[in-house]
């Protein structure tokens, strides 16, 4: 029974991490361009109400649902089989320090480059440069976040493991 539970949030945690990197992606490619692109854009971010973009909204549902699966497998995958207990592990812990560095890096300094209020005091060249870093490592972290899409997938294709101790 428990391997049968296991192989479902392997399936759907795969589907959630999916949606979740398939935002960031989409984030990486269409809204983080605009926003660093002047420090004018990024001071006046979000202040025509016609064009406000509020990636935030897809991300606080996403993430958690993501984050819950992401614990539950890892709780109750701890025992799984070799070879499929390492993609577990590996997949579910990778991205569960992506979200906590996420939390405690991306969110807060992307909050701190974009719109009047959080803009003032800063220079324009301070505000690229923090914006340039933040752009560096986003791609690093969509890197690592396509690591651990690879871990899930391998994880789901090595879940027969679970059938053949059913049996």
């Amino acid at each position: 029974m428990k391997n049968n539970i296991v192989k479902w949030l392997i399936l759907a945690f795969a589907f959630a991490l999916g949606i979740h990197v398939g935002g960031g992606i989409y984030e990486t490619v269409v809204v983080m361009p605009v926003w660093t692109a002047s420090a004018d854009i990024a001071r006046n971010w979000n202040s025509n109400p016609n064009f406000i973009i509020d990636n935030g909204k897809f991300f606080i549902v996403a993430t958690p649902i993501a984050g819950i699966l992401a614990l539950l497998l890892l709780i109750l995958g701890w025992k799984s089989p070799s070879p499929l207990r390492f993609w577990l592990r590996m997949g579910t812990i990778i991205y569960l320090l992506v979200v906590v560095i996420t939390i405690f890096y991306f969110v807060p300094e992307q909050f701190a480059l974009r719109g009047h209020e959080a803009t003032q005091g800063l220079s324009d060249a301070e505000i690229l440069s923090r914006a340039n870093r933040w752009v560096m490592l986003n791609n690093v972290r969509i890197v690592v976040a396509l690591v651990v899409v690879f871990a899930t997938l391998k994880a789901l294709s090595l879940s027969s493991v679970l059938e053949e101790k059913d049996a």
